[in-house]
């Protein structure tokens, strides 16, 4: 029993050495997240996408700081020299670079700690946000604002002529996910000019058109024509969809279904759906990604009223027996008629991308005068009829002078 409490003592000590070992080894990672840089220079970068097609908004952005603390004292605060809001502005001509479908335009601020003076040698903390709402949008031009916000560090030391910042640290607080990357809440960020990563990120999307049913941002009409043409027929189509590239997850977009004009309910003959209403009345839901069947008639027609800039249609009408179809095609305000060939022939716009100008597809089917209709028209029975008469007049007479002759013959 001696024996072994002897050598307790030493496995004891060797087990605690190790555990505080591990954790000081834990406490060194923190410490070197929060490590400061070497420079003096702090710069903001804005990254403003959206999808490819989209023209570039005249908008000004404007970041915020917030003083925090004075050697991590918050009491302290107002010690920190005020730093006042900077702003990154974007021309309509300015085009980024455009790749897989998103365009993407980025600028860089100035040195945000040029002109300030501090008064003590310290820690002087900040965080930095982005103002959302400042750029006068609809709806229809829509601004998705950053969420990020940034813990900022300027590690201020007493130099020959007074305190001079020295070093500077950026750590995340805050990040909204949806727009800014991959970098995680905490990290360790680099604010150097010409390299900064204290990055905000704005989604902006731009629909067409109006917003409302007559003034849509994607129009697929449906006539018949020819002297024979059934008005009353109804004639299948598959419309497709995909979101634009700024767009994530499941994305549903309202289409309703007019007819002179008129928003109207689909009835059974159009095919069946699943709907919403709202104030311009019943609209059909269609998922991005999923094919959505439909019947047309002379005179109707669908309408996308929130496509955005970027989004992709493709619209296909089934062949249909003794009808030549053809369609005539508008994308951002360009139109091109599209031959479809034979009667009884199917007929696609192939994938399209929405434009900022007007987009339509409308269809045509042509009845073939060519073919040789059976049965007595209605139109063609009086004619008919006074030939039919001729005719029995005519044998009637042959008949009557044939028994004449026949009569006389005998006598």
């Amino acid at each position: 029993m001696k024996l072994t409490k002897k050598h307790a003592f030493p496995k004891a000590f060797f087990a605690l050495t190790l555990a505080l070992t591990m954790c000081l080894g834990g406490l060194t990672t923190v410490f070197a997240a929060g490590d400061p840089v070497e420079g003096n220079e702090a710069t903001i970068k804005k990254v403003l996408q959206m999808p490819e097609g989209t023209s570039t908004p005249a908008a000004t952005f404007t970041f915020h700081f917030e003083k925090k603390s004075y050697n991590d004292n918050a009491a302290d605060k107002a010690k920190l020299p005020t730093i006042t809001d900077k702003n990154i502005s974007f021309l309509t001509s300015e085009n980024g670079s455009t790749s897989n479908g998103l365009k993407i335009v980025s600028k860089e601020s100035a040195d945000f700690f040029s002109g300030i003076s501090f008064p003590n040698a310290g820690v002087y903390t900040y965080t930095l946000t982005e103002t959302s709402g400042t750029y006068g949008g609809t709806e229809l031009h829509h601004m998705d604002y950053s969420g990020a916000e940034y813990e900022i560090r300027a590690y201020v030391e007493n130099g020959a002529g007074g305190p001079e910042l020295k070093k500077i640290s950026a750590v995340i607080v805050k990040k909204d996910g949806s727009h800014d990357g991959t970098v995680n809440v905490g990290d360790k960020v680099n604010p150097t000019p010409g390299q900064s990563t204290l990055v905000f990120t704005n989604s902006y999307t731009k629909t067409p058109g109006g917003g409302s049913p007559s003034d849509g941002a994607l129009a697929i009409s449906k006539t018949v024509a020819g002297s024979m043409g059934d008005q009353t027929k109804y004639f299948p189509f598959t419309v497709k969809t995909k979101a634009a590239g700024t767009q994530s997850g499941t994305v549903t977009y309202k289409a309703y279904l007019m007819e002179n004009s008129s928003v109207i309910t689909p009835a059974a003959e159009n095919g069946t759906f699943t709907t919403g209403t709202d104030g311009s009345g019943t609209y059909i839901k269609v998922t991005a990604g999923t094919d959505l069947s439909i019947n047309l008639k002379h005179g109707q027609s669908l309408v996308f009223t929130d496509l955005p800039v970027g989004a992709s249609f493709e619209a296909e009408e089934d062949a249909v027996p003794n009808y030549a179809p053809s369609v005539v095609l508008t994308v951002n305000d360009n139109s091109v008629t599209v031959p479809g060939g034979t009667v009884g022939t199917s007929l696609s716009t192939s994938e399209q991308m929405i434009g900022e100008k007007e987009n339509s597809a409308a269809f045509t089917n042509t009845f073939d005068t060519s073919i040789t209709p059976t049965g007595i028209s209605m139109n063609d029975l009086p004619f008919i009829m006074m030939i039919a008469l001729a005719a029995g007049a005519l044998v009637l007479f042959v008949v009557v002078k044939s028994r004449k002759k026949a009569d006389a013959f005998r006598r």
